[in-house]
């Protein structure tokens, strides 16, 4: 949980090829889809009706689910696909 909301609040951090770090800010959702880690955070907070700060500090409660922000944000962070299977309901289970 901490590592995917500190990618969505200060990006991917990246070791260059000396020992300083760098900043990725740009995520990639599916395929080529990008979105920059501040839009897709000021997006997820107008859903809930809350700033982007408050959203970022609202997913750090131990409480609170995380969604498809942070399952983009860990998938980059870590540079591994996340897949999610749901279980078909009524008319779409025929």
């Amino acid at each position: 949980r901490e590592r995917a909301v500190d990618t969505l609040a200060n990006g991917i951090l990246c070791s260059d090829s000396g020992s300083a770090q760098s900043s990725k800010t740009h995520l990639i959702m599916q395929k080529d889809e990008i979105i920059t880690t501040t839009s897709l955070v000021e997006q997820a907070a107008r859903q809930y009706g809350m700033s982007p700060e408050e959203y970022l500090s609202n997913m750090r409660q131990s409480n609170v689910w995380g969604g498809g922000p942070e399952i983009v944000a860990l998938a980059n962070c870590l540079e591994i696909p996340i897949i999610l299977l749901e279980p078909l309901r009524g008319e779409d289970c025929k």
